[in-house]
C-alpha cells in the first residue's frame, strides 16, 4: 500500500472514533514506525490493532495544534433557533 493510501486509510480509521487528525501528521508518524524497524521487518508485520494502538498513544500526547485537523461531527447541525432555545431553557 502507497504511503498516501496507508496515511488516508489511518486518518479514516480514527475518524471511526471521533479522532480528527491530519493525515500529514499520521504519514510522519507511519515514517517514524518504519525508520525505529531498523531492517527487522516487525514495523510492516504490525497488526492493524498495534497501529492503531501506536497512533492513539500518539495522539493523547501530541501537540493538538500540530496534528489535530479542525472539525465537527458529521451529525452537527446548528441554527439560530436552537442556540437561542439552548439558553431559554
Amino acid at each position: 500500500m502507497a504511503e498516501r493510501d496507508r496515511a488516508s486509510f489511518w486518518v479514516s480509521r480514527l475518524r471511526e472514533h471521533a479522532i480528527a487528525v491530519r493525515e500529514e501528521w499520521i504519514s510522519g508518524l507511519l515514517s517514524e514506525l518504519q525508520a525505529s524497524d531498523s531492517g527487522t521487518g516487525v514495523a510492516a508485520a504490525m497488526s492493524d490493532a498495534k497501529v492503531f494502538n501506536a497512533l492513539f498513544t500518539a495522539f493523547l500526547f501530541c501537540d493538538l495544534n500540530a496534528a489535530g485537523a479542525a472539525t465537527l461531527p458529521p451529525n452537527f447541525k446548528v441554527g439560530l433557533s436552537s442556540y437561542l432555545a439552548a439558553f431559554r431553557g
